[in-house]
Order: C-alpha cells, then sequence, then structure tokens
C-alpha cells in the first residue's frame, strides 16, 4: 500500500464508521419506539366484564356468550355467520342475513370478548385457534347440526378459513364476505407480532389506559377508515348501531391471526366456496384480496357487488341476496383439477 492510498482508505473507514453509528442508532431508536408502543397499547388490560342481554346468552366453553338464532329446521342447511373486528359484533350484520332464516336456521353470535359477549381477564383467552374451536362448540351446543353454511365477514373470513382447514367435515359451503386473508393481511408474522403495536399506531395513534375508554377511543379512531370503505360515504346509517368495539380483543386476536396465508392448506380444501367484495372495499378486504383468496381455493367463485364496499349486505342488499341465493341453490362445482 503506498502513503497516496492511506487518506483515501482513511476516508472510506470514516464513512463506513459513520454509517455503521447511524444504523445502530436507527436500529436502537426503532426498537425504543416499538417497546414503547407495545407497553402503551397493553396499558388498557383485559377486564372482566359479564354478557349483556341474559335472555339472549348462552354457556359456550368458558364464556357466556351473546346468541341470535332465527328461523326454523326445515331439513335445509343451517347457517353460521361469523363477525369480523377482531372484537366486533354480529350487530353490525344489521339483520342482513335474516333472508337466509326463510327455510333454515340462521345463527350469529358475538365471540368471546366481543360486542355484547363475555369479557375475560387475560389474552391467553382470546387467539384465533380459540375462536376456531368456539365456532365449532357453536355449531355443535346450538345448532346440533353436522354439516353447516358457515359466513365470515372481515376478519370473520379469516376464521371461517380457518375453520374450514380444521373442520372440512362440517362444513357444506363457504361463504366469505369482504374477507381478509386467513393472516389478516398481516405477513410476514414475525414483523407484527413485535412491532404490531408501532405500526398500529402509525394510523391510530396511542390508546387510553383505560380499558372502557380505550374502546370508545378505538371506535372513533377507525370510523374515518370505514367511511372509506363505503361505496357511499353518506350512509353512515350502515356505521351506526353496531356494537362495541373491544380494543383489547381486537390487539390479542389480531396478533395471532399474523403469519402465513394457509396457502397449502387452503389448497386441499373440498369445499364449495363463495368470495364476494365490493368494488370500493379497501386492498386488504376488497378486489385484491379476493382475487388472492380465489387462486388459493379451488372450488371457489368470485362475486362483486355492484355499487358497495365493505359491507355488501347493507350496501345493496337486493344484489347481494341475489348472488347467495343462486350460490346456495347450483350444484356443487367438482375440485378444480391442478395443471
Amino acid at each position: 500500500m503506498t502513503p497516496a492510498t492511506l487518506p483515501v482508505d482513511g476516508a472510506v473507514l470514516v464513512v463506513a464508521l459513520v454509517i455503521l453509528s447511524i444504523l445502530i442508532v436507527a436500529v436502537l431508536a426503532v426498537s425504543a419506539y416499538v417497546a414503547y408502543a407495545r407497553s402503551r397499547f397493553r396499558s388498557p388490560g383485559t377486564v372482566d366484564r359479564p354478557a349483556q342481554e341474559p335472555a339472549s346468552v348462552r354457556r359456550i366453553g368458558e364464556f357466556d356468550l351473546h346468541v341470535r338464532v332465527i328461523g326454523q329446521d326445515c331439513g335445509a342447511t343451517a347457517v353460521l355467520v361469523v363477525h369480523g373486528g377482531p372484537g366486533h359484533s354480529h350487530l353490525s350484520f344489521k339483520r342482513a342475513f335474516d333472508f337466509l332464516a326463510e327455510d333454515r336456521l340462521l345463527v350469529e353470535y358475538d365471540q368471546r370478548g366481543s360486542g355484547l359477549s363475555q369479557c375475560r381477564q387475560g389474552t391467553r383467552h382470546y387467539t384465533a385457534t380459540l375462536l376456531v374451536h368456539e365456532i365449532d362448540a357453536v355449531r355443535r351446543e346450538v345448532l346440533d347440526a353436522d354439516r353447516i353454511i358457515l359466513i365470515g365477514h372481515s376478519a370473520g373470513g379469516a376464521l371461517a378459513q380457518r375453520y374450514a382447514i380444521t373442520y372440512p367435515e362440517q362444513v357444506d359451503r363457504l361463504i366469505l364476505v369482504g374477507s381478509t386473508l386467513a393472516n389478516g393481511g398481516q405477513s410476514p408474522g414475525w414483523l407484527w407480532r413485535w412491532a404490531g403495536p408501532a405500526l398500529y399506531s402509525i394510523q391510530l395513534g396511542f390508546p387510553p389506559a383505560d380499558a372502557d375508554t380505550a374502546d370508545e377511543w378505538f371506535t372513533r379512531q377507525v370510523h374515518p377508515d370505514e367511511l372509506k370503505r363505503l361505496y357511499d360515504p353518506s350512509r353512515v346509517d350502515i356505521l351506526q348501531d353496531c356494537g362495541p368495539n373491544t380494543f383489547t380483543t381486537w390487539l390479542a386476536v389480531s396478533s395471532t391471526l399474523a403469519g402465513g396465508t394457509f396457502a397449502d392448506e387452503l389448497a386441499h380444501l373440498d369445499v364449495p366456496t363463495l368470495i364476494v367484495f365490493g368494488p370500493a372495499d379497501s386492498v386488504h378486504t376488497g378486489k385484491r384480496a379476493a382475487q388472492q383468496l380465489h387462486s388459493l381455493i379451488p372450488r371457489s367463485r368470485l362475486a362483486e357487488i355492484p355499487q358497495s364496499g365493505h359491507w355488501p349486505f347493507a350496501e345493496n342488499p337486493t344484489a347481494f341476496q341475489a348472488v347467495i341465493r343462486e350460490f346456495l341453490a347450483e350444484p356443487a362445482e367438482p375440485l378444480r383439477q391442478s395443471d
């Protein structure tokens, strides 16, 4: 090495050290923010809260669930509808699925820790796996049915997909409405499990420490995004009187949804599936997500409901009901053969 090259090599070393220092500071800053966000998002904690409206409460496993049963058993396959959120309520359906109860039983319910159902302390109670098993408990103990037509809306669609994978013999048909992917659109899983609260805080900010206040805060924070997912933003009535949002349940369940798309499992799912979406919905639950699901599920078909967004059953009920009736009336399509 000649003396003339020493200053150049020294300059390169200095630049490298500066860049390394900046990276170290950035990593430390990001890690500190992630830790702070995790602490703030966990601060409300879970609470003990009894189920509301006792006349509609059924004891399912360890929880008192708010359950709505309509229709009568006329021999047609019963319907079970799963709400989204996570942590929302079946009240968001506004009885839009009642048309299915004309000749069969139909059940809507609030999941554990959600809506009008019982809440219990401890995030261990709120995982996607436990909610999938809860769906099966409702099938057995409320409907007493061997096979069901399973409908999942939004994040409830992720649970419905996982249920169909876990209990395929119990699913006669699967209907996904404005559904997320099986991972809730949160991939890679390690990133969302580690930095989820920090990523959420970019849109939501930070919750108050009190659990009840956090629920009210969360409902207010997500409202602007919900308005964007309506075809007609003036239809605010669709978003009113939809039941409470439970923040801590949303956070706990969302973290357990994060991960893979269950592509291999869905590729072997032998269940007729209808994937419904509105053109005004977001990328996570609209056309792009629907097309991804269609590519993953062999016996699936797509249905776009015009002039609708995330709530096609409420925004365009006539078109929505026609699509559902047609799907249920037609013979099941055979399994698509892979190339």
